[in-house]
């Protein structure tokens, strides 16, 4: 072997073990405490994820998720599922909503355009977490909940690259059979994927990642090579819905109705909504 082989072999060995730059683990573990189980009554819970802005703590979700076309609650009422970092304790974090009150306290921001909303929970001081009045506790860990530094672990629009490796992490609740369960609903799982593309016109995210009811309001975690050994974790995206596929192409000559599949593509709100939708809270409470 001569000087000129090693690159090659660097190269064999990275593609073969991406893990191994990934320090074993190809993603943060606190990145896996991200994804909030939604449970609205009457609806099929759904995910959020919690973001952490100047101390002040924010539940973000697609806005289908807490209302219709024309933004009426579902319910009034929401509870609030997540767990810690701290992987060893399996204590969920689990809080009740009050949403009409905390709509008339203008505490949850709705965008205009776009599938996303924002509700302020409460904010974190040297004492630790202290919840909106109308959020009542029902259990609580010892380590708390996970917020993403909205100043820190973001990628805006502008520089979300086509082709990265992104991850969603949320809460598939359609999934499975109920008689025959083959995995723990109460817990998130993971999705893999890339960019797809961007869709200028609409300014949304593109993803080749399968996603299913319950996946909306999931965050979407871009992976970024700094250099050759490091990498970064940026949210870029809150999951809206799938992109369908309508087998009547196929089946028009056997005059056989239209119906709609998965086609295995996603659609995100970028996370610059949920910035802009934060900047509007807090001016308005200022």
């Amino acid at each position: 072997m001569t000087i000129k082989d090693i690159p090659l072999l660097i190269l064999i060995f990275l593609f073969f073990f991406p893990n191994f730059i990934y320090g074993q683990r190809a993603l943060p573990r606190d990145n896996l405490s991200y994804p909030v189980l939604v449970d609205i009554p009457t609806r099929l819970p759904a995910t959020g994820f919690y973001v952490n802005n100047n101390n002040e703590i924010y539940l973000v979700t697609a806005k289908h998720v807490l209302c219709d076309p024309k933004l009426t609650f579902w319910d009034n009422k929401a509870t609030i599922q997540s767990y810690s970092k701290d992987h060893s304790d399996n204590t969920p974090n689990i809080f009740e909503l009050d949403l009409r009150a905390l709509k008339i306290k203008g505490r949850i921001k709705h965008h205009e355009t776009h599938d996303v909303s924002i509700i302020h929970i409460g904010s974190v001081d040297n004492k630790g977490l202290r919840l909106d009045k109308t959020i009542s506790i029902v259990k609580a860990s010892k380590s708390g909940i996970t917020g993403a530094n909205i100043r820190e672990t973001i990628h805006y629009y502008k520089d979300v690259s086509i082709g990265n490796e992104i991850f969603v992490l949320g809460y598939p609740s359609a999934l499975g059979i109920d008689k025959i369960p083959q995995f723990d609903h109460s817990k998130p799982l993971l999705r893999k994927g890339i960019i797809a593309g961007k869709y200028e016109d609409l300014k949304t995210i593109i993803l080749d990642c399968p996603i299913y009811k319950g996946n909306s309001g999931s965050p979407v975690i871009e992976v970024t090579r700094e250099s050759l050994t490091k990498f970064k974790f940026n949210i870029v995206g809150v999951v809206s819905q799938f992109v369908p596929f309508d087998p009547a192409w196929d089946n028009k000559n056997f005059k056989q109705g239209s119906f709609y599949d998965n086609s295995g593509y996603s659609i995100a709100t970028p996370i610059d909504m949920v910035v802009d939708l934060i900047k509007e809270l807090e001016k308005s409470h200022k």
